[in-house]
């Protein structure tokens, strides 16, 4: 029996040094995100930054799982049901801290996105060659009436052009995939604040409700 106690004792304070190392490594990958949007320049150091976002909303995710396994374990007394509680009400409210601070940064890296997107419109706008409303049939049409015409030349732009075209719509289909990923992200770290402060706050309740009780045993042994 005493080696049974010994063994979850070891699990609760493996899952708790977790939990604790996890929340140091959001916080500290937020920090990240929010100092390499301020060096932010090209689009490979936007995929750096969105990679940085993904992994830790992922570590964020396996952490709620974690402390919710915490809240799960049995205690031999009242006394060590009170400390338990008051350290996971702890452990609750500094991941519910190291999420808002990743939910704060995600938000500033859509909004960088999008301040990015809207310039790059504006470019486009002032630079973009006449718009290709079908640019399949334009091809077809391209290279059937090149086949028998001395201006191959014009045939090649037009089908450079609309390959230039099909680029852009899919670099434009990836760019809102990304920001809804993240948006998913944002909403996911929302709400694993919320369930956290409540955890924190029905960790706490439960400590008063132990401590009352200990306090009246307490009374009736005097």
């Amino acid at each position: 029996m005493a080696k049974f106690a010994r063994d979850v004792d070891s699990f609760y304070l493996e899952d708790c040094r977790s939990v604790q190392d996890a929340t140091g490594q959001i916080t500290r990958k937020a920090e990240n995100v929010l100092a390499s949007l301020r060096r932010c320049s090209t689009s490979a150091d936007v995929f750096r930054i969105r990679s940085m976002v993904d992994s830790a909303v992922d570590l964020s995710g396996h952490t709620q799982t974690v402390l919710k396994r915490l809240s799960q374990y049995e205690s031999r007394s009242a006394a060590e049901a009170a400390g338990r509680k008051q350290q996971h009400r702890q452990l609750s409210e500094r991941f519910a801290h190291s999420c808002r601070a990743l939910e704060d940064a995600a938000r500033e890296f859509m909004k960088h996105q999008e301040l990015c997107e809207q310039q790059a419109g504006e470019l486009e706008d002032i630079e973009a060659p006449p718009s290709i409303s079908n640019p399949y049939h334009e091809l077809d049409s391209a290279v059937g009436s090149a086949e028998g015409d001395a201006a191959a030349g014009h045939a090649e732009v037009t089908r450079q052009a609309i390959l230039e075209e099909a680029c852009r719509e899919m670099e434009i289909r990836e760019k809102t995939e990304d920001m809804r990923r993240v948006e998913r992200s944002v909403l996911s770290l929302a709400e694993m604040c919320s369930e956290m402060q409540q955890a924190a706050s029905a960790q706490q309740d439960a400590i008063d409700t132990i401590e009352s009780q200990m306090a009246l045993a307490a009374d009736y042994t005097v």
